[in-house]
């Protein structure tokens, strides 16, 4: 994504970020899993790539349709972790406002009861290996 730098705080968003243009490379490969007979696996690309999960109990002009919309967008998803995009900081910035003669606190950390703090080392743990 590239950001043009502008003077004017009241610019707009369009002025501010231009998105880079859509990669024009080899298609993903995933591995499919095994679905619920309610869903099915239908596919925006060209030999059986860029697959979605629709409904399988749609009629054949409906998953046109759908499939038609989702090609048409399929710039707009994030197949791989290079294509999601982050939210520019420029955009939206959280700033905590302080009156002029407050002063900042900082509390000492507070501590887990056992069996919490397993449940707690656990999920760091796994967040950790993924």
């Amino acid at each position: 994504m590239q950001i043009l730098t502008c003077d004017n705080d009241q610019s707009n968003f369009k002025d501010i970020v231009q998105p880079e243009e859509p990669n024009k490379e080899e298609a993903p490969e995933f591995e499919l899993k095994p679905l619920l007979e309610e869903l099915k696996y239908a596919y925006l690309g060209n030999q059986q790539t860029y697959p979605v999960v629709i409904s399988s109990q749609l009629t054949h002009d409906q998953e046109n349709n759908l499939l038609y919309v989702l090609k048409r967008h399929k710039t707009t998803f994030g197949w791989t972790l290079k294509d999601i995009k982050g939210i520019n900081p420029l955009i939206c910035t959280h700033r905590i406002h302080l009156e002029k003669n407050a002063k900042t606190t900082r509390q000492p950390q507070r501590r887990l009861n056992p069996h919490m703090k397993q449940v707690v080392k656990n999920e760091v743990l796994k967040l950790l290996d993924v």
